[in-house]
């Protein structure tokens, strides 16, 4: 019983194997969102907080969690409209590690966080304000948030 042919096109072959019954792959996957309450959805002062937050959390992290990303586990934190989303991607007997570096900190990034803060709202101003960047699907979706805002 031998590998199955998928593909055979030119000087393509694509072959599977199956997966392999004995070994359990160490991967471990964990999304974590933060909900905020209806009063905060709704301004759209305390939505772009939040992405400051966001972009805060992820340059205070960006060197401590440099290592730890180059050995097969990462994270992302961003802002969406009705709260914020975290996620943790690796090899699982490492988790534990890299989430208790990143989690205190989107509660209270630290004295760096007030460093990064005024970075990242430079950045955010720029970002919003350029519309030239944006593709057109993204101009589109704008424009439908904006007419389907409540």
């Amino acid at each position: 019983d031998g590998p199955e042919l998928l593909v055979q096109k030119d000087h393509v072959h694509g072959w599977w194997l199956g997966a392999a019954e004995n070994i359990a792959l160490p991967k471990a996957v964990v999304q974590v969102k933060l909900g905020f309450p209806e009063a905060v959805v709704e301004n759209v002062d305390d939505a772009v907080l939040a992405s400051l937050h966001a972009l805060v959390v992820n340059q205070v992290l960006e060197q401590p969690t440099d290592m730890i990303q180059t050995c097969g586990l990462s994270y992302s934190m961003s802002a969406h409209g009705d709260g914020i989303s975290i996620s943790f991607s690796g090899f699982d007997q490492h988790m534990s590690s890299l989430m208790d570096m990143v989690l205190p900190k989107v509660r209270s990034p630290g004295p760096e966080g007030a460093a990064a803060f005024e970075q990242a709202r430079r950045r955010l101003l720029l970002s919003l304000a350029d519309k030239t960047q944006l593709q057109p699907y993204q101009h589109a979706m704008e424009a439908f948030d904006a007419l389907t805002l409540k």
